[in-house]
């Protein structure tokens, strides 16, 4: 009798948690489009002016998303697990934006390092060949530097590509 009242209590919380999600998931994707709609009807991007990337559609894919987080944590809440979901979530979110620093900073660091090796060997109207770029520096950054080739183009060298490129 035990097993069977284990199994009830089991199949039971499946499927309210099944059915919350659910019709969760139908709330945010009605909730979506309808924002979307009163947003487009009063011209949310026309009034931005904006010609690439709709402002209407990304408020409402990000109100629709912030619905779809709340109908999974009412749903884990169910399980009586939330607090552990929340902890794992938040040290996976910190995982993530410790891991887009590091790889932010990546090329930061190198370029930055190399401005003083570029500034010490190569003043500005400087002559430089390297392999498709030719023409004369204009201007040196602390990350790149740009270079202005015979056809008046402007081109951005990043100062650790600079260091690394062989120099005619």
């Amino acid at each position: 009798m035990k097993w069977l009242d284990f199994f009830n209590s089991i199949t039971t919380n499946i499927a309210v948690i099944v059915l919350i999600i659910l019709v969760g998931f139908i709330i945010a994707r009605l909730v979506g489009k309808l924002v979307y709609r009163i947003l487009h009807e009063f011209e949310v991007d026309s009034l931005l002016n904006r010609k690439t990337g709709s402002v209407e559609e990304s408020i409402s894919q990000v109100l629709e998303y912030v619905i779809y987080i709340i109908t999974v944590c009412i749903a884990v809440d169910t399980l009586g697990i939330l607090a552990y979901v929340l902890i794992v979530l938040i040290v996976a979110f910190a995982l993530i934006v410790i891991f887009s620093i590091i790889l932010g900073v990546r090329d930061f660091i190198p370029n930055f390092l190399c401005c003083w090796w570029v500034r010490k060997n190569h003043a500005i109207n400087t002559y430089i060949d390297l392999d498709d770029v030719k023409g004369r520096i204009i201007k040196r950054g602390l990350l790149r530097i740009k270079i202005k080739t015979r056809s008046r183009d402007i081109i951005s060298v990043p100062n650790f590509t600079v260091l690394k490129k062989k120099w005619k």
